[in-house]
């Protein structure tokens, strides 16, 4: 008795490619806000390395007048270009006139901290940040954070003490401090600033465009008025302009693209914290590119607890 072969035979539909291509499109648009987010972790990274790296020798007001002014002069005509127009949400320009002034003078001294002082205590003093943006959402919008976020919260506010009792020898501890200071203060700033963010976006309706758009143009104007009163020139040498103009075109990734990731994320249960979860990763990147590439010389025991501090900050915005 034969047994008659039998002929499979695979059949693929002629669309089939077709299906797949608009699967992985669909499920690329649907988390394009982690590209967004990672693109603003990459674009934060290289600000602070251009910064400490090429930009010594610029005035920190001037610098970060100079992104501001980049950043509006591209982000407004794309505005108009893309059909939307000016705000006129009086809640949203409140949010811009606030946040343009705390975080221009945020931008400024940690920009002056990231320049003069030791990268391993104050990079890691941001990783407070969300404890800062936890302080303000209990006293302002009530809402009152788990026993977990309070866990991280005491964590790293203890390894930030850490971190700046070991910032520097005895000798040159004052000086460090100081700026390791500097950009806790800024921490302390651009803890409320995020959270306006929020509101101010959510109340716009060319969201993070109008926003990012009409922010800095608000500060441009701000800082340049500064500039005017403290009489600094508005001159930029030959030999700073490629390193500000980089550091510029950073500083406008990493705005955006944070901010339309929020945008994006809206939606998501959580989003805003898998949003700057991503983002400040580049915290310990910085730390350790700056280690390799640079003579500075840090203890073992700042090390410790600057990298500590940084994985109590993003753990208290992942359990927030």
């Amino acid at each position: 008795m034969g047994v008659k072969g039998v002929n499979f035979r695979l059949h693929i539909p002629k669309n089939a490619v077709g299906i797949i291509m608009r699967s992985f499109l669909v499920g690329v648009s649907m988390n394009f806000w982690i590209v967004m987010s990672l693109a603003a972790m990459a674009a934060n990274a290289g600000k602070v390395l251009t910064i400490r790296r090429f930009c010594g020798g610029v005035d920190s007001t001037l610098l970060v007048l100079c992104s501001r002014a980049l950043s509006a002069v591209v982000l407004l005509p794309i505005l108009f270009a893309t059909g939307n127009s000016i705000p006129r949400s009086g809640l949203f320009w409140g949010v811009v006139a606030i946040t343009a002034i705390i975080t221009a003078v945020a931008s400024v001294l940690l920009t002056e901290a990231i320049k003069k002082g030791n990268m391993a205590a104050v990079m890691p003093a941001q990783a407070t940040v969300p404890i800062f943006m936890l302080l303000f959402l209990v006293i302002v919008f009530g809402e009152h954070p788990s026993g977990c976020s309070i866990f991280w919260t005491a964590a790293a506010m203890g390894c930030l003490g850490a971190t700046l009792y070991f910032s520097s020898p005895a000798k040159t501890h004052s000086k460090t401090t100081i700026f390791t200071v500097f950009s806790v203060f800024a921490a302390v700033l651009f803890g409320i600033g995020t959270v306006l963010d929020r509101t101010a976006i959510t109340a716009a309706a060319g969201g993070a465009l109008a926003y990012s758009a009409c922010w800095n143009f608000v500060s441009a104007v701000i800082l340049g008025v500064q500039c005017q009163r403290k009489k600094i020139k508005w001159y930029v040498s030959k030999k700073n302009a490629a390193a500000v103009a980089v550091f510029s075109l950073l500083a406008l990734g990493a705005f955006f693209c944070q901010q339309y990731a929020v945008q994006l994320s809206a939606s998501l249960a959580g989003g805003v914290v898998n949003v700057k979860t991503i983002v400040m990763l580049h915290l310990p990147i910085v730390v350790a590119a700056n280690y390799f590439i640079s003579s500075e010389k840090y203890s073992k025991r700042l090390l410790f607890f600057g990298f500590l501090t940084i994985v109590c900050g993003i753990a208290l915005i992942r359990g927030a």
